[in-house]
């Protein structure tokens, strides 16, 4: 099972200090930082521990649209058969257009509920192909929706447009989900990831209930890594509304890292996704919990 904590950061733009706390499962401390030049502000963090196990039974392909309006996914199965496809998003099918079931050479419209798409005579092999408009399902953000609207990237609840198998079984079910981008485009998302590639990047989603929370950023942002003892530690640096120095954005990050290293004696996950929005000024926010269920 996927473990999780919680981790805050908080910029204060008129102190003389930045502080990070941290709250892990067992124990919390607070460590305290000189400021950067500039603030900026962490938009969503999350930490997630993977186990890595067998091939997923599941397999998702999803294409982005090159302008970032709407992806189309196509979700193919095999024993067992899920029954049906399910949201943990209250509003995820208002953004659901066309649900197809392709099953050998036959096609058949499904009709979708507020929480469930009905699979009827679903066989292994078969397909389901369903569209999902995101223009209204972004998260917005004050120092982000300059360059949302310009569709060079967005920011996605993972709820807004993945429906899951049902049943799924978090300690024995996957699923891998494979995004193919438009060129120039990348993908960040919190899970474990399998391949990347030019113009496609594959994640499985395992060890995972499938009601938790995530976020996917998907567009042009430049990406780093960093290994930070024996955990690997991927970090999307998306575009705020100014140009900003990412030499200093990967210095605060890097610090506040540390800091999680010397609250927990050594880094408490294998694999930590991180999602930083700049801000100028005061108002930076963190958005999301690794550790937040839906229901």
């Amino acid at each position: 099972m996927e473990q999780i904590c919680s981790l805050r950061l908080i910029s204060l733009p008129d102190s003389h200090h930045r502080t990070v706390h941290t709250t892990p499962v067992m124990r919390t401390k607070t460590s305290v930082f000189s400021p950067a030049r500039f603030v900026f502000g962490l938009f969503v963090l999350v930490l997630s521990a993977t186990a890595f196990g067998a091939g997923a039974k599941y397999h998702y392909s999803v294409r982005l649209a090159g302008d970032l309006s709407s992806l189309t996914v196509k979700a193919c199965f095999s024993l067992p058969l899920p029954r049906r496809l399910v949201s943990y998003d209250d509003d995820a099918f208002q953004y659901l257009r066309a649900a197809v079931l392709h099953s050998g050479p036959s096609e058949k419209h499904l009709l979708a509920g507020k929480l469930t798409l009905a699979l009827p005579d679903i066989k292994p092999g078969d397909c389901v192909s369903y569209a999902v408009d995101i223009r209204d399902g972004e998260e917005t953000h004050h120092g982000f929706s300059q360059r949302q609207s310009r569709r060079q990237q967005v920011l996605l609840d993972i709820h807004r447009w993945l429906w899951f198998p049902d049943p799924f079984d978090a300690n024995t079910d996957s699923i891998d989900i494979s995004f193919r981008l438009p060129k120039g485009m990348t993908v960040s998302a919190p899970w474990q990831l399998i391949e990347r590639a030019e113009g496609m990047v594959t994640y499985r989603y395992t060890q995972r209930p499938p009601d938790w929370d995530g976020r996917i950023a998907i567009g042009r942002f430049e990406t780093l890594s960093r290994t930070v003892g024996q955990a690997q530690v991927d970090i999307a640096i998306l575009n705020g509304r100014s140009a900003v120095d990412t030499d200093v954005i990967r210095q605060w990050v890097n610090k506040n890292l540390d800091a999680l290293m010397l609250a927990y004696g050594e880094f408490p996950v294998p694999r930590l996704q991180v999602l930083v929005v700049p801000v100028e000024g005061p108002g930076a926010r963190t958005l999301g919990r690794g550790d937040a269920r839906r229901r």
